[in-house]
């Protein structure tokens, strides 16, 4: 359907089926275009800087893409000739790209919301620190007693006896990072952590 020397992807249809908006390179960056189908010769350049991911809306009004992290829309006219308006900024956002040749976004029948794709996790980073002093008087106030108990290291230094809170001995056993448990008159306090807080 289209065969040139530049590289061209991501082809869709406008919803009556009569033009089809694709992504080349033949400019020498990807720019988004439209041309009738069937071919006729004609080709329309929509973006002006750049462009990536086309979409038409439902009614195929309006044509969006890509630029960057920019998304960008360009009324369409097809008649009584095509014509497009020059394209505007909708919004802008951190939102994943195409793994593939497709769009990685989508526009809701009603053509008022879009589906964006976001990486898990990613926020923007927060200026506020928050700094917990006596930690550990905080966590033997919310946790129950049965969620704590004391380790009292052993005389061969290799070993540690562990007791709960009434004394009675649990078991002997190795400890595997001594460094992450805080030394208080020579007893040691360890914690298991359920969902206290």
């Amino acid at each position: 359907m289209i065969q040139t020397p530049a590289d061209e992807s991501a082809p869709r249809f406008s919803p009556d089926g009569r033009w089809v908006t694709y992504v080349s390179d033949a400019s020498g960056r990807t720019e988004i275009y439209v041309q009738p189908y069937p071919p006729s010769g004609e080709k329309f350049q929509i973006s002006a800087d750049g462009g990536r991911e086309p979409v038409w809306a439902p009614g195929g009004a309006e044509l969006f893409y890509r630029n960057g992290d920019k998304l960008m829309v360009a009324e369409i006219k097809t008649q009584p000739a095509f014509t497009a308006a020059r394209p505007r900024q909708l919004f802008e956002g951190g939102y994943e790209g195409p793994v593939s040749s497709r769009a990685n976004f989508d526009i809701s029948p009603d053509g008022r919301r879009f589906l964006m794709l976001q990486a898990a996790g990613r926020r923007e980073a927060s200026a506020e620190i928050k700094i917990v002093t006596n930690w550990f008087d905080e966590v033997r106030r919310r946790a129950p007693a049965k969620y704590w108990q004391s380790v009292i290291p052993a005389s061969d230094g290799r070993k540690v006896k562990t007791k709960n809170r009434a004394g009675q001995r649990i078991q002997d056993q190795n400890p595997t990072r001594p460094e992450d448990s805080r030394q208080e008159s020579h007893r040691l306090l360890t914690y298991r952590f359920p969902e206290i807080f």
